[in-house]
């Protein structure tokens, strides 16, 4: 009877080992996407970046003038919109909702994303690819010029917005780094045209401040880019503290002939 006694409770602790099991495996390999997902996530994306922005610099630095009819003003690419998607990432519309049609999609459902040329940061080693739109997917490849804001190199504020990426030195993930008297500069396709800029400001602000520097804050000088990126601390997307802000009046412009 001891002996029956006995084999009946292994019989009934076995199942709740099984689920131990089960649950062990589960979490290790939760543990294992945590930490691996982000990294193959990066890397897609960085990929994708690191081909555009040699293609803008490879146009930008072409030997040839061509035709007026055949120039070639942007860089085109076409994404899966469901793939690569930043955590914690949304639209900085302030209420005003976002309008589908603004997004253009290809045959197969993929978005198109148009880029007009590069950034360039050499106090932060940054060289990265400008959309001509700022939309959570087209920032998820490089950053984005708000295209209801002025346009790049002409009188007023043009908005620029980056993710603070977790890699290190990724689009914005250094912008924090950016002070007064630094200098960049944005080459712009359309027109063959370097944009040289002077830092004159650089802030870190409360989220509830930015639609106020954004659209009602008049400039301070007379042409000027504003870069944008969300402040994550400790590399946590989840607890992102706020807004870092720099401001770059427009110093110089330089047509660059084709080599």
């Amino acid at each position: 009877m001891a002996k029956k006694s006995k084999q009946k409770s292994k019989n009934k602790k076995r199942p709740i080992l099984i689920f131990l099991d089960i649950l062990i495996v589960v979490c290790l390999v939760g543990a294992a996407y945590f930490f691996i997902e982000p990294k193959i996530r990066n890397h897609k994306q960085k990929k994708i970046e690191t081909e555009v922005v040699a293609e803008v610099i490879a146009k930008f630095d072409s030997e040839e003038e061509p035709e007026k009819d055949e120039i070639e003003d942007i860089v085109s690419i076409t994404v899966d919109p469901n793939a690569n998607k930043v955590p914690g990432e949304s639209y900085e519309d302030f209420g005003q909702g976002i309008n589908p049609d603004e997004i253009v999609y290809d045959a197969n459902g993929n978005v198109v994303i148009d880029f007009i040329g590069s950034l360039k940061i050499p106090v932060i080693d940054l060289i990265t690819p400008i959309a001509n739109d700022d939309s959570l997917i087209a920032i998820r490849y490089g950053v984005g010029h708000t295209p209801e804001s002025d346009p790049i190199g002409e009188k007023g504020r043009a908005l620029i917005f980056g993710h603070w990426f977790i890699d290190y030195g990724r689009v914005f993930n250094r912008l924090n780094e950016v002070k007064a008297g630094d200098e960049f500069t944005i080459d712009i396709l359309e027109n063959r045209t370097r944009y040289y800029y002077k830092v004159h400001k650089a802030e870190a602000i409360d989220e509830s401040e930015l639609y106020n520097r954004l659209y009602e804050e008049e400039p301070k000088v007379e042409s000027e880019v504003l870069m944008i990126t969300c402040i994550v601390r400790n590399n946590m997307w989840w607890d992102q503290t706020g807004r870092y802000l720099v401001y770059g009046e427009l110093v110089d412009t330089k047509y660059i002939p084709p080599r």
